[in-house]
């Protein structure tokens, strides 16, 4: 849990780096980031920097992420989101507050990162991390070489940002709203958790480039704050 942190003025330096950062492992889930506050994050001086910067990012199929309740404020440089994904899937961006950025959230679900073609490759022994107790707490591990890989972006603001979502592949990487709350995992519902009807509010200067364009507003059915001890 990494929640209640103040994060301004980070990256100045350096690129293709993040504020925060997970880096090279699928394996790696679970970890929810809270209740952050990012702000000015990356260097904007032209030609510092040939890959970008971000407040928060998932490097090299770094996948079962929970970003939830966090605000962005001109946390967004070159071609990185606020929020970036090198090739990581099953992360869910739910409830934050995207302000100035230049954009909003990058890349996506790529199975031709080397991450993913050497798990492919090369499949970890039985009592590794696809054993019962894994398995127990991390559902998705036992299907995260299958595709399609999934990220799923809900109830999100974006307040005079540039694109929402950018990548190559957006359509089959990124779902824009969920049915149910079934689709968050088990592992991530606070107990007693209900379901809502609520909003994704887009106010954007420009469309959506790509294979899709978001509406205003989408009704969609999500859970609640995830507060409480978790399962």
């Amino acid at each position: 849990m990494i929640e209640f942190n103040e994060v301004h003025n980070v990256v100045r330096e350096s690129d293709d780096q993040g504020g925060m950062e997970l880096y090279g492992n699928p394996t790696y889930r679970g970890v929810v980031f809270r209740y952050n506050r990012f702000q000015n994050c990356g260097n904007t001086a032209a030609g510092s920097s040939f890959c970008g910067q971000a407040a928060i990012r998932f490097d090299d199929a770094i996948s079962g992420m929970l970003v939830y309740g966090n605000i962005f404020v001109r946390s967004a440089n070159v071609g990185f989101g606020a929020v970036q994904i090198n090739s990581g899937r099953d992360n869910v961006m739910d409830n934050n507050l995207f302000v100035d950025c230049k954009q909003g959230i990058s890349g996506g679900y790529n199975r031709g990162n080397s991450v993913w073609t050497q798990a492919a490759a090369n499949p970890p022994p039985s009592d590794f991390y696809l054993n019962a107790l894994y398995l127990q707490r991390y559902p998705e591990l036992a299907t995260m070489l299958r595709e399609p890989g999934v990220n799923h972006i809900w109830r999100n603001v974006f307040y005079h940002c540039g694109p929402v979502v950018t990548g190559i592949n957006r359509r089959s990487t990124c779902s824009r709203m969920a049915s149910s709350r079934s689709r968050i995992p088990a592992s991530w519902m606070p107990r007693e958790a209900t379901t809502i009807s609520s909003q994704t509010r887009l106010y954007s200067r420009r469309s959506v480039s790509g294979q899709f364009r978001w509406t205003r507003s989408a009704s969609i059915e999500t859970p609640t704050a995830p507060v409480g001890r978790w399962q």
